[in-house]
């Protein structure tokens, strides 16, 4: 009966965060012809979901999955021009939320993990996938974040969410920098 009020217990204690995101990526990568030196993308279309469950009464273990998309449609010579890239990223670590005031969560953290990076596009209805080496157009590398933001209660288990974050995607020839914003619900806790 005790484990199976223990597992009760921890699995009210535990967070499940879902939010829109949005992120601004800087490419740092060194090529001879320079094409992406200093180069950035939004990716305005963006999904966070994150689970967290107490290790202590301010340190959560967290793991956190998120996904964006960023597209363009343009007419180049006549020709309709479909481009896409996709940034999927399964990471975890810990946070630490200042949980003394009841009106507000404040909380940091950091986290380590993976990012798939995909590059997709059609030139007048063909996929490029046809034409280049899938290993050219994808690549899965590490990547570090930190970032923190508020938790702002709203009754009943359900908070309202905002969260600013600094990641760094670790690529052969040098990295991407982003910066990532997240608006959404915090569930439990």
């Amino acid at each position: 009966m005790s484990a199976l009020t223990l597992t009760a217990a921890t699995a009210s204690a535990q967070e499940l965060g879902l939010g829109y995101q949005w992120q601004q990526l800087s490419f740092d990568i060194d090529d001879e012809f320079d094409v992406f030196r200093d180069d950035s993308l939004t990716a305005p279309l963006g999904i966070n979901i994150d689970l967290a469950g107490p290790i202590s009464s301010s340190i959560d273990l967290f793991g956190q999955f998120d996904w964006s998309r960023q597209s363009n449609d343009v007419d180049l010579f006549g020709e309709s021009v479909e481009s896409r890239w996709d940034f999927m990223t399964f990471g975890g670590g810990l946070r630490w939320s200042g949980r003394s005031n009841p009106g507000v969560t404040p909380f940091v953290q950091g986290l380590f993990g993976v990012t798939r990076t995909s590059f997709g596009c059609e030139v007048s209805g063909f996929d490029c996938d046809d034409f280049v080496e899938d290993d050219d157009l994808s690549s899965t590398d590490p990547m570090f974040q930190f970032g923190g933001g508020v938790a702002v209660p709203m009754g009943d288990g359900l908070s309202f969410l905002g969260q600013v974050d600094f990641r760094h995607i670790f690529l052969e020839n040098a990295g991407i920098n982003g910066f990532r914003f997240v608006l959404g619900v915090r569930l439990g806790g």
